[in-house]
């Protein structure tokens, strides 16, 4: 029975194969988790509810599904393919310049970062 409650995540490999809308299929995916777990309807928009007054990451989370449905259909699929296409003449040499460059460009403008950048090259 509990395996049942994945079904939500066959609900979400479907709707995404299909091209259809993310928040559709996601909300969707929620709603056949929550009726498969044994959850009524009015439940399960009850505590749906609760969380998007209670808890501002479900607000982030509907601000954030939205924005990345209208960039994927504006083409963000395509430029992130045109990318990988040329990061494929990339080579080790090529990211050790290009840390180096944007090491020399941060101490020429005095740019202070920490983190992984400062510990890639002396």
């Amino acid at each position: 029975m509990e395996c049942l409650s994945l079904l939500g995540v066959l609900v979400i490999v479907v709707g995404f194969a299909l091209g259809l809308d993310t928040v559709a299929v996601v909300v969707i995916a929620a709603l056949v988790t929550a009726l498969v777990s044994g959850i009524d309807f009015v439940s399960f928009l009850r505590n749906l509810g609760k969380g998007f007054v209670d808890n501002r990451m479900v607000s982030l989370f509907f601000l954030t599904l939205p924005t990345i449905g209208i960039l994927e259909r504006h083409g963000l699929k395509q430029a992130s393919v045109n990318l990988i296409k040329k990061l494929k003449n990339l080579t080790p040499g090529r990211i050790s310049i290009s840390i180096r460059q944007f090491v020399n460009w941060r101490a020429f403008l005095v740019f202070h970062f920490r983190g992984m950048f400062s510990l890639l090259l002396p």
